[in-house]
């Protein structure tokens, strides 16, 4: 018993001169200081990253770059930026994951349709009401034109959306719990987020390569956090 309270006792002293020495070279303390704020809809694609999929039928790697709005977009402007938008929402399907750029559907209608920009703002794992929220973060942007693609089962509506006795729709704020906003405090909780993608890309062909600035976003968007006020 005696041998298992200074096995714990030093892992314990061990991670809290790691965390002090992180603090001391600054290495993650913008994020340490920053406040994790979750989305409104159950997660979003980090933002000015890659995506590398290994197709699952053909052995190629698939590339695909989330620009600086968090849209799949493998042009140089990002998409807030982009005009007279023909713009397509919905799940994996119009996210079309493991698809080369090459192929997939909204370059090719880019190729055929003159004078406007089609986006895909496709998120894999999307119901309707994430679907329609993420409609709403991009309301802004310059869309003519919206197509809602989804899938049977995508129509389900989870806890995100409520409706008032006139019909209006309320967006329930998710909010993060207290251990998750405790390690989103600690230097080492980035050191950790980080060593796992770098270690991952040295591994493994399916993998994200995500800009350090998006790592408190990774954390908020855990699915095991959210509960629901």
């Amino acid at each position: 018993m005696r041998n298992v309270i200074l096995f714990f006792t030093s892992i314990f002293f061990s991670l809290v001169i790691i965390e002090f020495s992180l603090r001391a070279f600054g290495m993650y303390s913008n994020l340490a200081n920053t406040k994790l704020v979750a989305s409104d809809a159950i997660y979003e694609r980090p933002k000015n990253s890659y995506q590398k999929q290994k197709h699952p039928d053909v052995n190629y790697v698939v590339t695909n770059y989330y620009d600086f709005d968090g849209v799949k977009n493998n042009t140089s402007v990002t998409t807030s930026k982009k005009k007279n938008i023909i713009a397509f929402f919905g799940d994996s399907f119009t996210e079309n994951v493991a698809v080369d750029p090459i192929f997939e559907f909204s370059n090719i209608l880019k190729k055929k349709i003159k004078n406007y920009e089609i986006v895909n703002y496709g998120i894999g794992g999307y119901e309707i009401d994430s679907i329609f929220l993420r409609y709403n973060k991009f309301k802004d942007h310059d869309i003519k034109y919206i197509f809602y693609l989804y899938f049977p089962g995508d129509e389900n509506l989870s806890k995100i959306i409520k409706f008032d006795e006139n019909n209006n729709f309320i967006i329930s704020k998710i909010k993060i719990n207290y251990f998750y906003q405790f390690i989103g405090r600690l230097n080492i909780t980035y050191l950790v987020i980080d060593s796992f993608y770098v270690f991952r890309s040295l591994f493994y062909s399916s993998h994200s390569v995500i800009n350090v600035d998006n790592y408190n976003q990774i954390l908020a968007n855990s699915k095991f956090p959210y509960s629901f006020q």
